[in-house]
């Protein structure tokens, strides 16, 4: 999916403990917030990490990953589109918890002539 730099309303980035208090266990690598102008919206699924145990009818107590980095609000949200693969470890008699493990898809990178300096360049899944 491509987004049009015009199509941006706003970009914020978070990289510690200035982020939001659900999103604070991911900001090890920082995260990129993007808003899209309301009339710009992309057409993809959004879904919350809760809905998505739903989905695969999972019960008890649940543990979400993506990437491998733990997530402890499961209202965070996730484009469909992004998601590569969803791991489901079931709860056993020695470990109590379900954990699911989202890998999300790796994007094809073009390649760029290099870009000047103080310049970024962002590629992925854009959600609001």
């Amino acid at each position: 999916m491509d987004v049009n730099p015009d199509d941006i309303e706003d970009v914020i980035i978070y990289k510690g403990s200035d982020a939001p208090a659900q999103w604070r266990s991911l900001t090890a690598n920082g995260i990129i917030n993007i808003t899209l102008k309301r009339s710009k919206q992309v057409e993809i699924r959004i879904l919350k990490l809760i809905d998505i145990g739903q989905q695969l009818l999972l019960s008890g107590p649940i543990s979400y990953s993506v990437n491998g980095m733990p997530v402890a609000e499961t209202n965070l949200q996730i484009a469909n589109t992004a998601i590569s693969s969803i791991k489901i470890t079931h709860a056993t008699s020695s470990n109590t918890t379900t954990s699911v493990e989202i890998q999300t898809a790796v994007m094809e990178i073009e390649m760029l002539p290099p870009a000047p300096p103080g310049t970024i360049r962002i590629r992925g899944v854009a959600s609001h």
